[in-house]
């Protein structure tokens, strides 16, 4: 259906119109990656298309002067730049009252836990291929932006943290 549908939109607009056709036990499936990684990955795709002149939307255009310091400090605005606005990982899993809703939470560290879980759901292999790959960019944090970033994502670590696979 839709990659990125954060469990809101599933809840409220998906799920009514497959309950419609009867399909009702429907279990939820998400991969969570560590905060800071999560924000440090964003940014390399933003770099990436960038660079490649591929960016069809101002907020994904990154400048050569804009490092990931710049980026964090960015994100961290009560009202973040247009480069900067990507959202938080606790939200996209949440249901109305920020609760984490997701029936089975994988770290993106443990690819083939989830592919397994397919495969035993599918009753067949299930692999998956790498797409989507950006530019890995070495993470050069200062440390009060670190904290300040611990900081803000508190809920997304309660979250990743709570993952058993």
């Amino acid at each position: 259906m839709a990659k990125h549908m954060n469990y809101l939109a599933f809840s409220n607009k998906l799920r009514p119109q497959l309950a419609f056709f009867g399909i009702n036990d429907l279990e939820t499936v998400a991969v969570f990656r560590e905060p800071i990684d999560w924000l440090h990955s964003w940014y390399c795709y933003r770099k990436k298309l960038s660079r490649r002149g591929k960016s069809g939307h101002a907020a994904d255009y990154l400048g050569a002067e804009i490092d990931f310091n710049i980026f964090v400090e960015g994100y961290l605005r009560e009202n973040p730049p247009a480069f900067a606005g990507v959202g938080q990982q606790s939200r996209f899993v949440a249901d109305k009252t920020g609760a984490c809703a997701i029936d089975h939470l994988f770290k993106f560290t443990n690819l083939i836990g989830l592919q397994a879980f397919f495969a035993s759901r599918l009753g067949s292999e299930f692999l998956f291929l790498p797409s989507n790959m950006s530019d890995q960019i070495p993470i050069e944090l200062s440390p009060d932006l670190r904290r300040a970033l611990v900081q803000k994502f508190r809920p997304d670590y309660d979250i990743y943290e709570s993952i058993a696979c």
